[in-house]
């Protein structure tokens, strides 16, 4: 006689003594080690799974108890048990309910006057590895549901026979819909979609079930608590063995904050453009004015000739001068459009400390030359991915024009250090230097062609390509 010595637990919910004392001794036959409670009526029985909240490994049950039977009896008992498997004892032989019983989720149908210990003993142990198989599908499910979640992703399939859709957890979710208030079908989905969309999206759904392939679009919903939101849809055809379509299965994609942040971007970049052309409109009107205003000065005046033939040649000495601060203009604005092109380059990880001694060797001539002293400090952040070419010129600005502007008879000593608050990067970079008059200069530092100390050469570009590039590459 096979035995199981688990030491199982189980409830027999029956009336009848008689009845509760054979299936007693058929589960102490073959579940010699396990514990049999008995429960003569569906008060009892709610009293011990509700009350004492204890945990059984199957439940007995007979289908007609004095206060509750038939199918309202399955369903409670159902709801209340949980996963723990449901084993029906009655004397009815109805093949037609046993079925009944089995799709409302009862584990097995057992008629009473058929039981044998070893129908009990395969019954149960079918109802536990059921039970195990399900809590398996439960924590699954809810890992699936957990990573929806995340991804803000929720799946769907629709019946194309009868229409009805079938939705994730996570679908209800984007769509702020209870599921008891929803009706499942395709019609009551596209009551959601946005008026605007709603004939595309039908449209789409309609005239794609002749391709095998994945479709895809985007389109607005307006959710149950009134909110606007913007879904990326993907969803494929199954075919039956005729070809026709009979469902299909998609997923929708909550793509609502990446759209927004791609028009604040997008915003960010027109006002940036707007800035820069502001700033160009600036540099040409300003900056361009001058030298073209002395161009047709010189060249009207080298027209007259009531001028020497001295005077002409100074005249052409000061239209040269003029040409040539033209062409530095232009220059500077091919540099600050090529600094604009170079943005697309490919960023790499870049070593700060490895960064710093390259740009301190390509002008180790003017560090030794001034004696200057240089501290970092890289130990919080020591690597940033971005355009090896623009930390180069960002480096090598700053560092030359520490140099530059230092304290006569001051040995120079430049610090610089990195660190990080709130996911950015900051590098400081502090010298011992002239420094600038922050009440009266702050709003010029960056503006192009800005100086604040003439006793030596410059352009006053340097912390402007600074400014630039430290805004292109974000």
């Amino acid at each position: 006689m096979i035995t199981d010595r688990i030491r199982y637990k189980f409830l027999v919910v029956e009336d009848d003594l008689g009845d509760f004392m054979l299936v007693e001794y058929l589960l102490n036959q073959k579940f010699p080690e396990s514990t049999v409670i008995h429960a003569t009526t569906f008060d009892e029985a709610r009293f011990l799974l509700e009350g004492e909240k204890t945990i059984y490994d199957a439940i007995l049950l007979d289908l007609n108890l004095p206060d509750k039977s038939g199918d309202e009896l399955i369903k409670v008992m159902l709801e209340m048990a949980d996963l723990t498997p449901i084993i029906i004892l009655t004397g009815n032989s109805n093949i037609n309910y046993s079925i009944k019983a089995i799709c409302l989720g009862v584990s097995d149908y057992l008629v009473k006057s058929d039981l044998t210990g070893e129908m009990v003993h395969k019954s149960i142990l079918y109802a536990i590895s059921r039970k195990l198989i399900l809590e398996r599908l439960r924590a699954a499910e809810a890992k699936l549901n957990e990573a929806q979640t995340i991804a803000k992703v929720g799946n769907w399939e629709t019946d194309l026979t009868t229409m009805k859709v079938t939705w994730s957890h996570e679908t209800f979710r984007i769509f702020d819909i209870n599921p008891d208030n929803f009706s499942s079908t395709h019609s009551a989905f596209l009551e959601y979609v946005h008026p605007n969309d709603r004939e595309k999206v039908d449209a789409a759904f309609v005239n794609s079930q002749g391709i095998d392939s994945l479709n895809t679009m985007e389109h607005r919903i307006i959710t149950a608590n009134g909110l606007v939101k913007i879904l990326d849809a993907r969803w494929q055809f199954f075919r039956n063995s005729l070809g026709i379509p009979i469902r299909a299965v998609g997923i929708w994609q909550d793509i609502t904050e990446r759209k927004i942040a791609e028009k604040e971007k997008l915003t960010e970049d027109i006002i940036q453009r707007n800035r820069d052309l502001e700033q160009f409109t600036y540099i040409i009107s300003h900056n361009l004015r001058a030298p073209t205003a002395n161009i047709i000065g010189f060249a009207e005046n080298l027209q007259d000739d009531t001028y020497s033939p001295q005077e002409k040649k100074i005249l052409l000495e000061g239209l040269l001068n003029s040409v040539l601060k033209f062409d530095t203009v232009v220059k500077d604005i091919n540099s600050i459009l090529e600094l604009k092109r170079e943005v697309n380059e490919e960023k790499e990880l870049i070593s700060f400390p490895k960064l710093l001694n390259n740009v301190l060797i390509s002008i180790g001539n003017l560090i030794e030359e001034n004696d200057v002293r240089i501290e970092s400090d890289f130990s919080e952040v020591d690597v940033i991915f971005t355009l090896q070419v623009y930390m180069h010129s960002i480096f090598f600005n700053l560092v030359s024009n520490s140099i530059k502007y230092r304290k006569p008879n001051v040995k120079p000593v430049i610090e610089i250090k990195s660190k990080k608050e709130e996911g950015k990067i900051i590098l400081t970079f502090k010298d011992n230097g002239l420094g600038i008059d922050m009440k009266t200069k702050s709003a010029k530092i960056f503006r192009l062609y800005s100086r604040f100390h003439s006793h030596v050469e410059g352009k006053g570009m340097g912390l402007f390509m600074v400014k630039t590039q430290v805004e292109a590459i974000g």
